[in-house]
């Protein structure tokens, strides 16, 4: 939730902001559908959402595939961003510790949020003392 929320706010920040102008003169409707699919793709990342996206994506195969089909585009793309995602532990020790790290403290900062909110956290997301 942490996550889409930040995400909803940088997307609205840089839709708005001159300096990012290669969206500028497209159609609100366009700028949505853009601003959803990013907000999918970041959350495909997720792993609560796994098994699901995975289960997809075998389906495409099971049929002609067809990228000219906008829910098979967005599988392709969730896969892409979920094979990017898994490529931190393949970099230099010091690249994908401070990575880990940042990802670490992120899960905590949507815990104390989610607890804040009154919403049940998830153990991993309970801070706890970080072995550096």
């Amino acid at each position: 939730m942490y996550r889409s929320l930040e995400l909803s706010k940088k997307t609205a920040s840089m839709i708005s902001d001159s300096k990012f102008e290669f969206l500028s003169g497209l159609e609100l409707p366009l700028l949505n559908k853009i601003r959803m699919a990013t907000i999918t793709l970041v959350l495909s990342t997720d792993l609560a959402k796994h098994s699901k996206i995975i289960t997809c994506w075998k389906s495409l195969f099971e049929k002609d595939f067809d990228l000219s089909d906008q829910k098979s585009r967005l599988i392709m793309m969730q896969m892409i961003i979920k094979c990017s995602d898994i490529s931190n532990p393949a970099k230099k020790y010091k690249v994908h510790s401070r990575w880990s790290k940042l990802v670490i403290q992120e899960f905590y900062l949507q815990g104390d949020l989610e607890r804040y909110l009154k919403k049940s956290t998830k153990k991993i997301q309970k801070n706890q003392k970080i072995n550096k």
